[in-house]
């Protein structure tokens, strides 16, 4: 055992983790997923670690490293660092509310930030200095959790939406072994909760929320760090690279704050991105690739199409057939990202483009903060389109450059496929969400990016290492105030700028079902928001669909659930009546209704003042907050 630990590394462990994924997955498709499939999975997977690690202790030579010494001044930074990070944690977690929230910053009083960005000061003052110690990897990993968590700390209950469906699935394949119909998504994602919970006994709730966050923060700064130390040979240079992974935090990060398949596919993404610059492909890439396809295919495409780039470099000798090979993979992504979405999303083509081209703001009407802030904020594009536009021409005659060409190419393949795909319409989503999907594929062409990123910041850092001490002392504090406000813009907010709009569940959403559920003995269909609707999910699962002539229909409604939420939207933007709910009841064959009115609701009293003449009952919770209409079917 001390000779495997002696010799494992990160890389090793990553493919480890993405064996697992791939053969789990497989399994599932296979068979189902159950304890037998998931202990096979991690000893088949192990099968090759082992055999790398024995080759390594083969070649292993007694040579040992020397460990520079940690200064009494770095370790008091340090300590002080901790300080200031145990204190910004342990104000998140008494910030903490169960309530329906538009923003966690809500509740987080405003002096967080004042200790935040003290803690991240204090973290790039340390980082500044490159020492190679277990010491600078925990502070990457903690200021990064830290920014990754403030959702995942504050929401008690819960934060989105999705997650709670995806719990869902994840409960009904325990239970069953598998969910029809069996996609090809999410599995990578499930099997590696439902493994923690097999076996560390970790509860499906807790792993279901913190996966991301915490893959996010253990793994981003350590593929950053090893794309770095693979291609930084000058030892001047790498004295920076710990810095530079702390500053990656000024660009945002919202797409780490909730777990979903598709935020932990982005991860997996980036691994595969970073291996194969790196000349890893084999097994690394690949295995990263194929473990992001099961994990969500939005973001598997891309990566296998990447993949298959470095893959052709290997079969085929003559650089003459390799560019032409890459080239066909980069007209191949153009076309066959909106393809995917029109086969595999049930997409139709619309000439009306669903995209608002974004124009530059300037505001000037709040406290000077927030108008600093929502500068940055507002014109996030135009920040990032001239900062990509300037890293190019900065670094386009770097030596670094030709290594991170491929990733270049494809991010502006993405771009064009990204493109396309505003083109594509959705009939069962709604106006503002037809983007979604294009939007994600802009995430991943900007993932690609990420390493021409990377190498710009070290350029900066190395032009301000030339500076006093005094002016690196000011850049920092203003990369810390930089980092903050790209933290506070990554989260929901709710100022005088911005509305999110969206509510988090609550206990009382909750506690909405369990009344209901007792309030009769029959069959009965529930029309409410798609909190309500999730929460039901939470508390029910999936063991409550009716019958009906469009086939079984959830008894809540839910986005997701097709007819009832039309009938949901009809009362509350038509009429609160009682004809319309029976339109509802008689869909599934059921006596009992019920209609769920949160206060929050744009029209709120409007929709109380028609279901209180046409109801048949209701109740009040929460102070009136949230009110229960039941109908009859008579």
């Amino acid at each position: 055992m001390r000779q495997i630990l002696k010799n494992f590394d990160f890389k090793l462990g990553w493919l480890w983790l993405c064996l697992f994924i791939i053969i789990s997955s497989l399994f599932y498709y296979i068979h189902q997923t159950d304890i037998y499939s998931l202990v096979l999975s991690l000893i088949l997977s192990y099968i090759p670690i082992k055999w790398i690690l024995n080759e390594r202790s083969k070649n292993k030579t007694n040579d040992e490293k020397q460990e520079n010494k940690t200064k009494i001044k770095n370790k008091l930074i340090f300590t002080l660092f901790l300080i200031f990070y145990l204190i910004s944690t342990a104000i998140l977690i008494i910030s903490q509310s169960d309530q329906a929230l538009i923003s966690p910053w809500q509740v987080v009083p405003t002096y967080f930030f004042v200790f935040l960005i003290l803690t991240i000061f204090l973290a790039l003052l340390y980082l500044k200095n490159y020492r190679n110690s277990i010491y600078q990897k925990v502070c990457l990993f903690l200021i990064y959790l830290l920014s990754f968590s403030v959702a995942l700390i504050v929401y008690k209950v819960g934060y989105g939406y999705d997650p709670f469906v995806h719990q869902a699935n994840i409960n009904h394949i325990i239970e069953n072994g598998f969910i029809l119909p069996k996609n090809l998504f999410y599995i990578g994602q499930y099997n590696l909760i439902i493994a923690f919970n097999q076996f560390f006994a970790l509860p499906i709730e807790i792993s279901n929320k913190i996966i991301v966050p915490l893959f996010a923060a253990i793994f981003v700064p350590l593929l950053s760090l090893e794309f770095l130390k693979k291609n930084i040979k000058l030892p001047e240079v790498k004295a920076n690279l710990y810095l530079t992974v702390a500053l990656s935090l000024m660009l945002g990060f919202s797409i780490f704050i909730v777990s979903t398949p598709q935020n932990l596919a982005y991860i997996f993404l980036l691994a595969t991105i970073v291996f194969n610059l790196n000349k890893q492909v084999l097994p690394y890439g690949l295995a990263s690739s194929l473990a992001t396809f099961f994990i969500h295919p939005i973001a598997g495409i891309p990566a296998l199409l990447f993949t298959g780039i470095y893959i052709a470099k290997i079969i085929i000798k003559k650089k003459k057939y390799q560019k032409i090979i890459a080239n066909l993979i980069y007209l191949l992504t153009i076309f066959l990202i909106p393809f995917s979405l029109v086969i595999g999303a049930k997409a139709n083509f619309n000439w009306q483009i669903n995209f608002n081209f974004p124009s530059f703001f300037y505001l000037n009407q709040e406290n000077i903060f927030l108008n600093f802030i929502y500068f940055f904020i507002n014109n996030y594009f135009w920040f990032l389109l001239l900062f990509i536009i300037t890293t190019l021409i900065y670094l386009i005659k770097s030596p670094y450059f030709n290594k991170i060409i491929p990733s270049i190419k494809m991010s502006v393949a993405l771009l064009i496929a990204t493109f396309f795909s505003f083109f594509l319409n959705w009939q069962e989503l709604i106006n503002y969400e037809q983007s979604d999907y294009a939007n994600r594929f802009l995430i991943i062409s900007l993932l690609f990016l990420l390493p021409l990123v990377w190498l710009f910041l070290l350029k900066i850092i190395e032009k301000l290492k030339n500076l006093s001490k005094t002016k690196q002392i000011v850049f920092l504090l203003f990369f810390s105030l930089l980092i903050t406000f790209s933290l506070y813009g990554s989260y929901p907010r709710e100022d005088n700028y911005h509305n999110s709009r969206g509510y988090s569940l609550s206990k009382n959403d909750l506690k909405v079902v369990d009344i209901i559920d007792n309030w009769t003995d029959e069959d009965y269909i529930v029309l409410a928001n798609q909190q309500i609707g999730v929460a039901a999910l939470k508390e029910k699962g999936y063991d409550n669909y009716l019958t009906s002539d469009y086939g079984p229909i959830y008894f809540y409604s839910i986005p997701t659930g097709g007819k009832l939420y039309s009938h949901y939207l009809e009362m509350v933007y038509d009429e609160a009546s009682k004809e319309n709910m029976r339109k509802a009841m008689d869909l599934v064959e059921v006596d009992h209704g019920f209609l769920v009115i949160n206060k929050y609701w744009w029209a709120s009293e409007r929709i109380i003042k028609e279901a209180q003449l046409s109801a048949n009952d209701y109740r009040q919770i929460n102070g009136g907050g949230i009110i229960i209409f039941k109908y009859l079917n008579n």
